[in-house]
C-alpha cells in the first residue's frame, strides 16, 4: 500500500509518506506526515487549553 499524507495532498505538495505490506497492493491508504502531525498536535493542544478558561 502506499501511504500519504492527507494534508499534503490536499495541498497540491509532494505527499508521499511510506510503502507498507502489502507492498504489491497499489492502493493508496492516508496519514499525516511528521509536519502535519505535529501541526495537528499543537491546535488540539491549544483547543485544549482554550476549553479550560469556560
Amino acid at each position: 500500500m502506499i501511504v500519504v499524507c492527507a494534508w499534503c495532498q490536499a495541498e497540491g505538495r509532494p505527499s508521499f509518506v511510506a510503502e507498507r505490506e502489502p507492498y504489491q497492493d497499489q492502493t493508496l491508504t492516508h496519514t499525516a506526515c511528521p509536519q502535519h502531525r505535529e501541526a495537528l498536535y499543537e491546535e488540539l493542544k491549544r483547543l485544549d487549553e482554550g476549553s479550560d478558561a469556560a
